[in-house]
């Protein structure tokens, strides 16, 4: 854990050398005004255009919706997840992609985690932060209501970070030949989102899921893994970097 733990650290002093723009734009979050929720039935999602799906999510009240009901979280994840198997354009793959790993990322703890590891940005130059690394931990793992999360909880949260993997990974290699193009879309967020969800998932478990290899670690059992930097050069994820200038191998060979 106290692998990851670093990783995740790396993770947000690179977002925090990358630029000060860069910053100012991961710790004010650009969402539209929110307004009352819209009522969606999954047989509505499930027609929705992937336009008209992107314009709906740029609101907090969209995946707030779909966090109350399962049903129609499923329904707009078969939606772009047909599209990203089809043969439409890369910049409606984006699109898919993009709302795809936000339905995972925001209707389940994974979100709160990486606001939290954002928050801790502007303390990570004092070093008694990084002192403790495990009381650093208990800083970054979302406590609901101040009750920590449950085992079901933390595992949706891990397997979570391993959907929108696969989605970023999507996206990424869409970005590899075709650059953002709708100006509604946040580069940097996106890398933020992206980079911390690669280091996640990084670690490989000897056996079973990821979820439940992470959820013994966090009550005591010791991970045997060695953590290794997801590599960038030449791969999706190093593509949504360089589409939000930022040059991971180089920020990390100065740490």
């Amino acid at each position: 854990m106290k692998r990851l733990l670093s990783g995740l650290i790396v993770a947000a002093l690179v977002l925090q050398l990358s630029s000060c723009s860069l910053l100012d734009d991961l710790l004010t979050k650009n969402f539209l005004s929110d307004i009352a929720k819209t009522k969606f039935t999954p047989d509505k999602i499930a027609g929705m255009s992937t336009a008209d799906l992107f314009l709906e999510s740029q609101s907090p009240s969209f995946f707030e919706t779909l966090a109350e009901d399962p049903a129609l979280a499923a329904a707009a994840l078969d939606n772009v997840e047909a599209v990203l198997a089809s043969g439409a354009p890369p910049e409606e793959k984006q699109e898919a992609a993009i709302i795809a790993a936000s339905i995972v990322l925001e209707t389940t703890a994974a979100a709160t985690l990486i606001d939290n590891i954002v928050d801790l940005l502007p303390t990570l130059g004092d070093p008694t932060v990084l002192a403790d690394p495990m009381a650093l931990l208990d800083r970054i793992l979302p406590t609901p209501n101040g009750v920590p999360l449950t085992e079901a909880a933390f595992k949706a949260m891990i397997d979570a970070f391993v959907a929108a993997d696969a989605y970023y990974d999507a996206l990424g290699a869409t970005l590899l030949t075709t650059p953002y193009t709708d100006p509604a879309m946040n580069p940097g967020e996106i890398a933020q989102n992206a980079l911390i969800a690669a280091l996640v998932t990084s670690i490989v478990p000897p056996s079973g899921t990821l979820a439940d290899y992470l959820w013994a670690a966090r009550t005591g059992a010791p991970i045997a893994e060695p953590f290794i930097m997801p590599p960038t050069i030449g791969t999706p994820l190093g593509a949504i970097l360089d589409a939000a200038g930022i040059d991971l191998d180089a920020l990390t060979g100065s740490i």
